[in-house]
This record gives structure tokens, sequence and C-alpha cells, in this order.
């Protein structure tokens, strides 16, 4: 009995080392679990929003690159944005495109979040986790939108018109070889376990919507941002979107599927 039990521990040993799915289809299967239609609804929603920007009637600020100027005009092309959009439209705009772009990526990790919970505290715990995770990438937007502005104003200047694209997409491929982002993309597939209900549980998925935040904000931080800064707009976004999921999905992603079709995406812009 006791060589049995040795060898079946070691055998439970050896499926307990082996690592679940990023997605696994169980948990995104329950019906009463409200990450899938809450993320995939709050997407859509977002990227029908932004293609409506896009239109004629509109502008995407923060996607499209503003006609050409002399290197003498960039101060009026950047006080002329900054007349035109206001902080307001500014903020809203950035937060489009985090729920649009992010929100498909963050749904396997909520997803899973949760399916183990209570069915009666899923939602709660879901807007929780959700105001942690955005709340993070509203934060970084209060840096990063004036400066996206300015590297607009820089792309639009007459000889610079593809400096700024070009050093973003070489940015967002070299940082796929980076430890950190390797380090970040890990730590997105560790998913908690919240025990017994109440406050304690709605402060912890709080707390994890944070740190999901950080590391997607580390993990694809730059390849978002490219698309953006090179001036591509809704259709670019969207193909970074699909990379980056199908990278969440795989069991075992090499950086080669990552990189090679971000280089791919970025050529279209230089090009």
């Amino acid at each position: 009995m006791t060589g049995l039990a040795s060898r079946a521990g070691g055998a439970a040993g050896v499926m307990t080392r082996r690592a679940a799915a990023p997605l696994a289809p169980p948990a995104l299967r329950v019906v009463s679990n409200p990450a899938v239609p809450w993320c995939l609804g709050l997407s859509a929603i977002s990227w029908l929003a932004l293609w409506a920007l896009s239109l004629g009637g509109g502008t995407l600020m923060l996607c499209l690159t503003a006609p050409q100027v002399s290197l003498d005009g960039i101060r009026r092309a950047l006080a002329a944005t900054l007349f035109v959009a206001s902080p307001a439209a500014l903020a809203l705009e950035w937060l489009l495109m985090v729920l649009a772009m992010m929100l498909p990526l963050a749904l396997p990790h909520l997803g899973i979040f949760c399916a183990r919970l209570y069915r009666d505290m899923r939602l709660a715990a879901l807007g929780a986790a959700l105001a942690g995770y955005l709340g993070i990438w509203m934060l970084v937007g209060l840096a990063t939108v004036p400066l996206m502005l300015l590297l607009h104003a820089l792309t639009a200047t007459e000889g610079l018109s593809l400096v700024v694209p070009g050093l973003a997409w070489l940015m967002a491929i070299g940082w796929c070889y980076a430890p950190a982002r390797r380090n970040a993309l890990r730590r997105c597939h560790a998913v908690p376990v919240m025990y017994g209900r109440g406050a304690d549980v709605y402060r912890g998925a709080f707390r994890y919507g944070i740190r999901l935040g950080g590391d997607c904000l580390v993990s694809c931080g730059f390849a978002m941002a490219a698309p953006m800064l090179a001036g591509q707009g809704i259709a670019a976004m969207a193909l970074v979107t699909h990379v980056l999921l199908a990278e969440r999905l795989r069991h075992r992603p090499t950086i080669a599927q990552v990189a090679l079709p971000l280089t791919l995406i970025g050529l279209t812009a230089l090009l």
C-alpha cells in the first residue's frame, strides 16, 4: 500500500505541475457568469462608438494623424488640438480605446475569477474588479494622453512623419522580447480564489483588478499605443487586439507568434 500510495502521490504531483489552459472552457460556459456578456458587450459598444467617432462628423484625436505642417507649425498644431479637444473628450476617447482593446484580453482571467465565486456575488465582484482594472488604465492615461498629443504633433511635421510611427512599432516589437513582459504575461494567468462572503471579497476583487490592470499594461501597453501613434485607425487596433488575444489563449505562446504579426501591421503604417 505504501508503494502504491507513493506512486499515486508521484502521479498526482506530475498532474498538478501541468498548467491549466489560459481560457478554461468550463469556466466561461457557466450561464450565470457575468464576465462574458459584460466584457464582450462593453467591448463591442466601445468599438462601435470609436467607429462612429472616426466617421466624417467626428475625429479620433488619439488615433488619427493631423495634416502635414511645417516644423515651425508644431506649436500651432498642438495648440489647435488642445483647443479643440476638451479634457473630457480625450478622457472618454481613452476610456473607449481601453474598453475596446483590453476587455477582451481580460475576459479569460475575469471569467475564471467570477466562476470561482458564489453566483449571487459574481456581478458585484466583477464590478469591483473592473473598477480597479479601469482605474489603473485611466491613471496612466493622465500622463499618456498629453504625451500622445505631442507625438501626434511631431508625426504631422514634414520630415518627421515616419519617425514617431517607426519608433512606436519598434518599441512594441522589441518589447515582445523583454523578460518583464513575459513575466507580466505569466502573472496575468494567476487568478486568485476568494473565499467567503462580504466586503472582504469585493475589496479583494478590487485589488485583483488593479493587479491585473498593471500586468496587462506592462504586457500590452506598447502594442496598444503603436497603432494609435501611427495613425492607423480602427482596423489596425482591431488586428492588434486579435494578435494579443490569440497570445492569451495559447497554452505556450512563442515570441515569434506575437512579434511577426505586429511587424506586419507596423509595416503597413510605414508603407
